[in-house]
């Protein structure tokens, strides 16, 4: 089992793993340490068969404020591209894990720290959190795909706005937009994002990361791509074992076991 500094790495019987941020002392900014290991716990669980769902959270009293501004200095072009494609591999392995990732929210959701939850497949949030967009104030571009993410849950114009603005969204507000998936009570958000995890690790874990892809790709090709590509799969699914044992489920009136 890999070992880490800047992350908590909880594997539950279950199949589902906590990536845990933890850099409390800092509202858990983005460090190049911790954009390091965040990446190695994801690929961790990305070849861990027996992990079915990753849950993406924080330490303490917020997710994630964002970058850390004060390791920003005078960088070079290139340190600044380097610096970035450090936190461009972990919003790549979110998208392209063949498995659910959920974004467990509480705190401020700042800058980065927001735009992580948006590469997410769900978001659950807790009533107390705070998206926040606020790189226009310090004269810098959403980052780590905030501005590919964001127009294509929210709608172009809304995402203008809060960019343009450098605005802040509460949970309700942004479950009124589409952002998150369901807000709950702070004191309830592991227990119902476990609870949602632990559902859908029952489920057939190889249709569910087809799912994940034909989504995700089918936001940017024609429909006749994407149905040429559904036939395709479609094909292996029926040919899976998780096919057979959910005709034979079916036929037998009892729960699939997966």
């Amino acid at each position: 089992m890999e070992s880490f500094d800047r992350i908590l790495y909880e594997k539950m019987p279950t199949g589902v793993v906590f990536v845990r941020i933890n850099n409390p002392e800092h509202r858990n900014a983005l460090d190049v340490p911790l954009r390091k290991e965040m990446t190695r716990a994801l690929e961790t669980a990305a070849e861990d068969a027996a992990v079915r769902v990753i849950i993406l959270c924080g330490v303490g009293d917020h997710f994630c404020a964002g970058g850390d501004i004060k390791s920003m200095g005078d960088f070079s072009p290139m340190e600044a591209r380097e610096r970035i494609a450090l936190a461009h591999k972990p919003i790549r392995l979110i998208q392209n894990l063949e498995k659910p990732v959920i974004a467990m929210v509480h705190g401020f959701a700042a800058g980065a720290g927001m735009n992580i939850t948006l590469a997410c497949d769900l978001i659950v949030a807790a009533d107390d959190t705070r998206f926040i967009q606020g790189f226009v104030k310090i004269g810098l571009l959403p980052d780590i795909g905030g501005l590919y993410f964001l127009p294509r849950l929210i709608g172009i114009h809304r995402a203008k706005e809060l960019v343009f603005s450098g605005g802040r969204l509460d949970a309700l507000q942004a479950e009124k937009l589409g952002l998150v998936n369901r807000v709950v009570p702070r004191q309830d958000l592991e227990k119902e994002t476990l609870k949602l995890a632990e559902s859908l690790a029952e489920g057939p874990g190889f249709a569910l990361g087809i799912m994940k892809k034909m989504m995700n790709k089918g936001l940017d090709c024609s429909l006749d791509t994407f149905l040429e590509m559904e036939s395709g799969l479609q094909a292996l699914c029926f040919n899976s074992a998780e096919n057979r044992e959910g005709v034979q489920a079916f036929l037998e009136k009892r729960k699939p076991r997966f």
